[in-house]
């Protein structure tokens, strides 16, 4: 057999990487050979999976790269090296070295022949010496690199594998002095460290150890306590605070002892002195030391403060060179605590002072040096309960009238030791006197100087003073954010990171807040305090604060009202809670968002709301509501409907009132309704008047804030603010601070803070105690019901009507002017069919221009404006622009939303149709309305019928939702075949289906249709028959339907629309008799009432 190729290979150890082995022939970096490479090598060994699992590294000193094996894979390697026969390998000189290293190595391991070495060490990891078998350096002979390479493969070793990494976790928590840094001089022999470590036996039946022990603070003990009152007006000495040198007989004294202690090794429950003749001579130097006393009793009981411990056997006494290796060990770690007398065991007494060293400094070298150390048993508890700062709000802050969110709340500081409080003064003058172990209220107290210093900063910082958003901050918290590491912005999702702009706060009758990063240095008293972090501090609220909080975490705890005096209908249970929350709200002046389900009546709350204020007498001036256009008409006749005593001023139309006529026409009315167009253009006006409440509806409106609207309806001044929307959140959460910075301004802190310390995290990682905080700061704001809430669905009918009444556009007031005219001047000269043909035409052009102008420009090509378009086939004809229409022509793509762009732009506005663009948006209020409300009900997951008589309506209606929601929408007319319609009821039925949308027009879907998984029904245009409106609706409530229905039907204001509703309002009874039968009583009329019919009122046509 001949060999195919030669190999020369040289290996290099690299310290923390492993064993480097290459190929000095083979190119700088070529990977495809070097990995050839592996594969022959390591052809034969398994750990390698046989060279596929290695990784390719440089050569840090040569520059070149090679295959890199892990310590523990070189030991297998060469001790098991068994070369590929195929290859002509050149070995290096140095190759016995490493195969006797490996094999010497995994002999030694495989017979447990290794013991821990000082040499080397670390915290938690000792280094590793293999032994040969007769106890000696197994690896003596060999280079130094290799006692590196065996160490670093036997923790390898230990790690990857399991079973092994559990028994050494054992080890380290049975002998905690490995977790400690061994490398201090400390272990001059290292058969003591193996003892102490557990690693071969000791002889000694004990182990020394170090005990504190307090001073005995007896009732009769303490005197002399001049300024450290437990808290204002108490003169009870023995109540006070003392530190313990005051108990021990001065500031010099030392009242606190320092005793060695053995515990026997076989019981470990078993604590002694020392052995009579070490403790004779020990108490002699203690009663001839400074400062020494008679001690008697303990404040807490336990073996760990017991002074009168029993000796140690007699018999241990053969250890005491043992022990007095112990000390000096101890003395080396700690040379302060040698006594100053001199003598071989460490000082007796301590100085409070001392103490303190020894209890926050010592404690770690000791451990190091093998010392365990016994502490008073409430030192642990008395770190734990350090001082807290608690702002306690004075009995009389806040209670007199409206409060605000800005409002200033004051307090007075408590510095709170354990359950009980100190005075501010006091307490200063304790850190002024450096104390730092005190006896407080019967039990020892820590006073850590540097958290002190903190304290007393924040103090300073802080005054007496919070505004009430801090107070509500810290109170809706809770310990949900006061909990984490101090100093840690991750963990600090306290108030100090959100409101950087305005004050800091505080919260509840007694919530805990956490240290608040961020705001560092921000108040600093002076600059050696510039750089300390503000403590956490809790607040203590007074008893209206208190029922506030309590009303704003739950919100059945506030008073119910009942329906207000002047309210028209009967308001459902949820809609008492929600008006009475407006009420409750408004007594500490916050703003409030309601966010009910579309059709649970936001509008009904608002004005029960209304009517509850006034008949207090507590309104100071008109409410004032800011709307959508396309609604403006609505709350005028909700108004009218449900609050007829009121006086309702709307401030829209190119008549509205201007300058003094506008200050008086606010002056005489109760509500003052304005769009948010009006809001922006009339802004003088509206900032110029102190508004009681204002309302903004569909307050998505103003999810930009940086828009002119928004500005400027955060710059209107009000007593109350409230918001209505079914979506609070649409998109981003920056939406919901522009929501809160109208209703509560400043509650959240800046936009830019808002989106570091929410948004980011929230909307980049899912950050849950981001998200957990921010509903906690909100949802009391923000009351939000839905249709399938028990509570609320228990108190609904099975099917809601509702009217929904919109204005016209300039563009469609155009045309409908024209559209009438041209009929009354023609109306004279034509009698019999031919004036009844033509009062149906005009009826269907004018009620086309309601819903929209292209609906009645296709429909009729030539029209009164004289814009000449090509009429469509009813189905999916083409398009022209006709009048208000823009286009260039241009075709473009479909986007992933069903959108059409041209030159990259998103056509969103409009369509292309017929290779134009056509301009769909901003034409029409009625479609504009729609919009909104169908996209509520989808992000609801809701699904909803619309209704036209018109086809060529019903193709425009589908391709602006379609636009808008970037779903599909089913149209089922009069020209879809049996086939396609079932699909399309099938499609709309099934859950999983996108098309939640189902348009039909009247004729074709108003009968024969099951459509259960719709619970909205729209009304786009009326047919004037309420039996076939009633039909049409009953698609969707029926049998098989177990939700609750709503239906909208859309009314256009100062049109024949708004003449007929009323009409059949009024006349309902005659109505389904005569009207009923269609539209053609209509025709009947004289002209005179044909004009009173038809007549437009411009009052109602948008800017």
């Amino acid at each position: 057999m001949s060999r195919v190729m030669s190999i020369r290979l040289v290996f290099r150890w690299q310290p923390g990487r492993g064993v480097l082995i290459r190929d000095p022939d083979v190119p700088l970096a070529d990977a495809d050979l070097l990995k050839h490479l592996s594969h022959l090598v390591l052809a034969h060994h398994p750990d390698t999976f046989y060279g596929t699992d290695v990784v390719l590294v440089t050569d840090m000193e040569e520059d070149r790269w090679g295959i890199l094996l892990t310590p523990l894979q070189a030991v297998t390697f060469f001790a098991q090296l068994a070369p590929n026969r195929m290859v002509d390998w050149g070995w290096p000189d140095d190759l016995p070295v490493w195969r006797q290293a490996a094999q010497r190595m995994a002999a030694a391991v495989a017979e447990a022949r290794l013991a821990p070495s000082l040499d080397g060490a670390k915290p938690g990891r000792p280094a590793w010496r293999l032994l040969s078998e007769d106890g000696a350096d197994a690896l003596g002979d060999l280079p130094d690199w290799v006692r590196e390479w065996a160490n670093e493969a036997v923790w390898e070793l230990v790690v990857s594998d399991v079973d092994l990494a559990r028994a050494w976790q054992g080890v380290l928590d049975a002998h905690p002095v490995l977790a400690e840094d061994p490398d201090g001089g400390l272990w001059l022999e290292e058969a003591q460290w193996h003892e102490a470590i557990g690693w071969r036996p000791d002889p000694c039946p004990f182990t020394p150890g170090l005990r504190l022990c307090e001073p005995v603070m007896g009732l009769a003990g303490v005197v002399g306590l001049d300024g450290f009152d437990g808290g204002a007006g108490s003169g009870d000495a023995a109540d006070g605070a003392v530190g313990s040198d005051d108990a021990a007989g001065g500031a010099g004294a030392a009242g606190w002892r320092l005793e060695v202690v053995l515990r026997d090794k076989v019981q470990p429950d078993l604590v002694y002195g020392l052995w009579p003749d070490v403790a004779r001579a020990e108490q002699s130097e203690l009663e001839t030391g400074p400062g020494s006393r008679a001690v008697g009793g303990t404040p807490e009981a336990g073996v760990a403060l017991d002074p009168d411990l029993p000796p140690a056997p007699s018999d241990w006494a053969v250890h005491e060179e043992r022990l007095r290796q112990a000390v000096e060990r101890w003395l080396a770690a700690v040379p302060w605590l040698a006594d100053p007398a001199g003598g071989w065991l460490p000082r007796g007494h301590l100085s409070e002072s001392d103490a303190w060293r020894f209890l926050t400094e010592a404690i770690a070298p000791l451990r190091v040096a093998g010392c365990w150390v016994m502490v008073p048993a409430w030192w642990e508890r008395a770190m734990r309960q350090r001082p807290r700062l608690r702002a306690r709000v004075r009995p009389a802050s806040g209670v007199h009238g409206m409060f605000g969110i800005d409002q200033t709340v004051q307090f007075d500081w408590r510095v709170a030791l354990g359950g009980e409080e100190m005075d501010p003064a006091a307490f200063e003058r304790l850190v002024a006197q450096k104390r730092r172990l005190i006896w407080f209220h019967g039990a020892w107290r820590v006073v850590d100087p540097v958290w002190a210093h903190r304290l007393l900063t924040t103090m300073k910082r802080r005054g007496e003073a919070l505004t009430l958003a801090d107070v509500l901050e810290r109170a809706l918290l809770g310990d949900d954010d006061a909990e984490g590491t101090e100093g840690d912005p991750a963990g600090g999702l306290g108030t100090g990171d959100a409101r950087a702009e305005r004050p800091e706060s505080s919260g509840d009758g007694a919530v805990r807040e956490r240290a608040e990063p961020g705001r560092d240095g921000a108040m600093a008293v002076d600059p050696g305090d510039a750089a300390i972090a503000e403590a956490p501090f809790e607040v203590a609220l007074n008893e209206p604060l208190r029922a506030l909080v309590g009303g704003l975490r739950d919100i059945l705890q506030m008073p119910i009202l009942p329906t207000p005096p002047g309210f028209r209908g009967e308001l459902r249970a949820y809609q008492r809670i929600g008006f009475s929350w407006f009420v409750f709200l408004r007594r500490f002046g916050l703003g409030a968002c309601l966010a009910d389900d579309m059709g649970l009546g936001k509008t009904v709350q608002f004005i029960a709301y209304q009517l509850h204020v006034r008949s207090e007498g507590a309104a100071l001036g008109p409410a004032l509501i800011v709307c959508p256009t396309s609604v403006v008409g609505n709350w005028q006749k909700e108004l009218e409907r449900f609050a007829p005593g009121l006086r309702v001023y709307v401030h829209y139309g190119a008549g509205r009132a201007k300058d003094e006529a506008f200050a008086e026409a606010c002056r005489e009315a109760d509500v003052v309704v304005t769009s948010y167009t009006l809001a922006h253009l009339d802004k003088d006006l509206l900032e110029g008047v102190v508004w009681d409440t204002v309302c903004l509806d569909e307050a998505q409106n103003i999810k930009n804030p940086h828009t002119k609207q928004a500005q400027a309806v955060r710059r209107l001044q009000a007593r109350h603010r409230v918001a209505l929307t079914g979506t609070p959140v649409e998109n981003r959460l920056t939406e919901l601070w522009a929501l809160f910075a109208f209703l509560n301004p400043g509650y959240l802190g800046s936009e830019r803070v808002f989106r570091s310390r929410f948004a980011a995290p929230i909307e980049k990682s899912g950050d849950a105690a981001r998200t957990r905080v921010l509903q906690r700061l909100v949802r009391p704001f923000l009351l939000r019901r839905m249709k399938t809430d028990p509570e609320v669905a228990a108190d609904l009918p099975e099917k809601a009507e509702a009217k929904v009444y919109v204005p016209l556009t300039k563009e469609q007031a155009a045309l409908y002017e024209g559209v009438l005219q041209d009929m009354l001047a023609r109306l004279e000269a034509v009698d019999g069919m031919e004036r009844r043909g033509l009062v149906l035409a005009t009826l269907t052009k004018l009620k086309q221009i309601c819903n929209h102008p292209l609906a009645f420009l296709k429909a009729d090509p030539a029209g009164p404006r004289g814009g000449r378009g090509r009429a469509g086939d009813g189905v999916g004809g083409r398009w022209v622009g006709g009048a208000g229409g823009t286009g260039d022509g241009t075709n473009g793509a479909v986007d992933g939303a069903g959108r059409r762009s041209i030159d990259g732009a998103s056509v969103a506005a409009g369509s292309v149709l017929g290779g134009r663009v056509v301009r769909l948006r901003g034409r029409s209020e009625k479609l504009e309305r729609l919009l909104e409300m169908v996209e509520e009900v989808r992000a609801a997951g809701e699904r909803c019928l619309v209704f036209t008589q018109f086809v060529e309506t019903g193709e425009l209606l589908r391709r602006a939702l379609e636009d808008a929601l970037g779903e599909p929408v089913l149209f089922l007319h009069g020209g879809v075949r049996p086939g396609d319609r079932d699909r399309m009821v099938a499609t709309f039925q099934d859950p999983a289906s996108r098309a939640g949308v189902f348009l039909l027009s009247l004729r074709a879907g108003g009968v024969g249709l099951n459509l259960t998984a719709a619970t909205h029904v729209f009304h786009f245009d009326r047919w004037w028959n309420p039996a076939v409106e009633n039909q049409a609706t009953d698609r969707a409530y029926r049998i098989g339907q177990h939700r609750h229905v709503q239906v909208h039907k859309f009314i256009t204001l100062g049109t024949l629309e708004e003449r007929i509703d009323q009409l059949i309002e009024r006349k309902l009874a005659l109505g389904e008799g005569i009207i009923g039968a269609g539209e053609q009583w209509i025709t009947e009329l004289s002209t005179d009432e044909l004009r009173d019919l038809f007549a437009l009122r411009r009052s109602w046509v948008t800017e």
